[in-house]
């Protein structure tokens, strides 16, 4: 996924957090 939604309390973001 893309650094469309910078935010630590998302599941599709939890690796790039």
């Amino acid at each position: 996924m893309q650094r469309l939604l910078d935010v630590p309390w998302l599941p599709d973001h939890s690796t790039t957090a």
